[in-house]
């Protein structure tokens, strides 16, 4: 879960970043000495000529734009400033694409790592019922692969394997899956305390 924050933030920071700097120069290109965007955005709403509000004004032009959402309320008066607006239309459609893609991939990969965690928990469990060994045992197996899984946020394979485990808990599953049968093998029979 924590790498998939991290990831999430890493590309949030990206699109960020991104529309920061489009906005930047989205402010850098007007032209004072013909129509601007600024001109014809300031004419319809009571806005102060500072330099905040020319780059918050920017900058969420350019998330607008990055996101696709195009609301129409800025918009670019003359060449420069349309030239610029196509270059950020094709680049922003590759930025905000890849990522939307990352993210979804990032949160993809969580669930099937959890889902993974639950597979392999179940087939444990399911082996270790079958063979009768005791819900006590069968607690610890369940708390060491949710151990596992919390310190390395790795998928686990879909086979319960014994030799996954820790040798202490690997032995106290191999006693109680043998528990029953080492009285009955003569060179067995009172080797463990029976």
């Amino acid at each position: 879960v924590f790498d998939t924050l991290i990831g999430i933030f890493r590309v949030t920071f990206l699109l960020v970043f991104v529309a920061h700097l489009y906005g930047c120069i989205f402010n850098m290109i007007i032209d004072e000495s013909m129509l601007n965007w600024w001109d014809l955005y300031a004419q319809s709403k009571p806005l102060a000529d500072t330099d905040w509000e020319h780059y918050v004004t920017g900058f969420y032009w350019a998330v607008i734009s990055l996101t696709t959402m195009g609301y129409g309320d800025i918009i670019p008066a003359n060449t420069n400033e349309r030239m610029f607006c196509v270059l950020v239309a094709l680049t922003g459609a590759v930025v905000f694409s890849y990522c939307m893609g990352t993210i979804a991939g990032l949160i993809d990969t969580s669930s099937n790592v959890e889902d993974n965690l639950r597979i392999k928990v179940q087939n444990a469990t399911d082996m270790l019922r079958h063979f009768e060994v005791s819900a006590p045992v069968r607690r610890k197996v369940k708390a060491y692969y949710q151990l596992c899984w919390r310190k390395t946020a790795e998928a686990f394979g879909q086979d319960f394997a014994l030799d996954e485990l820790d040798p202490p808990l690997r032995y106290k599953v191999l006693a109680d899956i043998g528990g029953g049968s080492r009285s009955e093998v003569p060179p067995f029979a009172g080797l463990w305390g029976d």
